[in-house]
């Protein structure tokens, strides 16, 4: 049971760090992001606070969630292709949030698609953003550090006083 405790923390761990750094690069691998869902644009689905894990595909169709760079915010969005078009030789996706009521405002090209999200891990996200913080940054470098400097010195005092401990 502590071994699969273990795994689980470090596999957290991970993710958070993988998605610490695609939040400022844009990129962990080559056709894999990690992003922080922002917004209730397509609850109850996909709730605000999830960490989306999202990768690049050849090609998307129609009930596909994929991510891109909104035209007009410039932010990433990860929404529902509603329809797919081909114009000028390319495939276009016209996207809606499920949790909208009309079809976004602008279409995206297939070039602009991020990826499609294939992992939603709800709340994860929050974790993320707040370890975006200097509070965050406190607690996740910081803070370990200073209990391990604590630890190492009251070991050091310890033997030196000519008590022997185990760990």
């Amino acid at each position: 049971m502590k071994e699969i405790l273990e795994v689980c923390l470090i596999v957290i761990l991970l993710l958070i760090s993988l998605s610490l750094f695609s939040e400022r690069s844009g990129k962990v691998f080559k056709n894999v992001n990690f992003f922080v869902v922002r917004s209730g644009s397509m609850e109850p689905v996909i709730k605000s606070g999830s960490l989306l894990v999202s990768v690049r595909f050849d090609n998307y169709f129609p009930k596909d969630v994929v991510t891109f760079k909104s035209p007009a915010t410039g932010e990433f969005v990860s929404h529902r292709i509603e329809e797919k078009d081909f114009e000028d030789g390319r495939n276009v996706y016209f996207t809606k949030g499920d949790a909208n009521k009309e079809v976004d405002d602008w279409s995206v090209k297939e070039e602009e698609v991020i990826g499609k999200v294939l992992i939603v891990i709800p709340l994860l996200g929050r974790l993320v953003s707040f370890m975006q913080t200097l509070r965050g940054l406190v607690f996740l470098i910081y803070l370990p550090c200073a209990i391990i400097i604590f630890w190492e010195a009251s070991c050091i005092i310890w033997n030196l006083k000519g008590n022997k401990r185990i760990i």
